[in-house]
């Protein structure tokens, strides 16, 4: 007699043993708008509370005092540096502007949080805020919002995904992390996660390739954001 293979269904809720197997430490998963992600109840998350209570303060007085649409985009973009300012290690950086590939002598769209370490070689450019980084000396950088739509978050992917930011000190060799901050949003978390697994399939698929006697083939990707 054939014996059947036990199917797993991914597509459901996540069994309370399955839950409790996933421990380790002090973390713990939970269901977030359809989707399973991890958490550790330490010190960082009473901090992020404290900071998302204070941004929310700010943002909703300055928003009764001044319409002006570029000044209160430019006043969201400053609010979240000020608070990267103060929690950052003290051999970080928090500016503004342009990551510069030395390679291919060619320059990022502009950013609006840039994080660098100069603590062994300079910035290329500085004044004040306003930076011009290496891709040697950049450590993670953000695009903010406002309101984030999956436009915006489909058309960021898009201006980020091949550019050579350098490697995330954490992960595989050209592998570097561009983050997006929104104020509030307008898209679930799942239609988020679909959006970016969307955009990078497609990345993907334009390095795949066929030889001239119809060898279906695979070419390198050497970064990827």
């Amino acid at each position: 007699m054939e014996k059947k293979q036990s199917q797993l269904d991914l597509t459901g809720a996540v069994p309370l043993q399955v839950q409790e197997n996933q421990r380790h430490g002090s973390g713990y998963i939970a269901e977030i708008e359809g989707l399973w992600e991890e958490f550790y109840p330490h010190e960082d998350l009473f901090l992020g509370a404290r900071l998302s209570r204070r941004l929310r303060a700010d943002q909703n007085w300055f928003e009764k005092l001044v319409r002006h649409a570029p000044t209160v985009g430019t006043f969201y973009e400053a609010l979240l540096r000020d608070i990267l300012h103060e929690i950052k290690p003290a051999r970080l950086q928090v500016g503004t502007g342009f990551v510069f590939d030395m390679e291919r002598r060619k320059a990022s769209r502009q950013l609006d949080v840039i994080i660098y370490d100069c603590t062994d070689k300079a910035a290329l450019f500085r004044n004040r805020e306003f930076v011009v980084v290496s891709s040697d000396v950049f450590v993670s950088a953000a695009e903010i919002k406002k309101t984030l739509t999956l436009k915006d978050l489909r058309q960021h992917i898009q201006n980020t995904v091949n550019f050579r930011f350098g490697t995330h000190r954490s992960s595989p060799h050209g592998v570097q992390f561009i983050n997006v901050f929104a104020y509030s949003s307008r898209c679930k978390t799942r239609a988020m996660a679909e959006c970016i697994k969307d955009e990078l399939s497609r990345h993907i698929n334009n390095f795949h390739a066929q030889t001239v006697s119809g060898a279906a083939v695979m070419l390198v990707a050497l970064y990827i954001t």
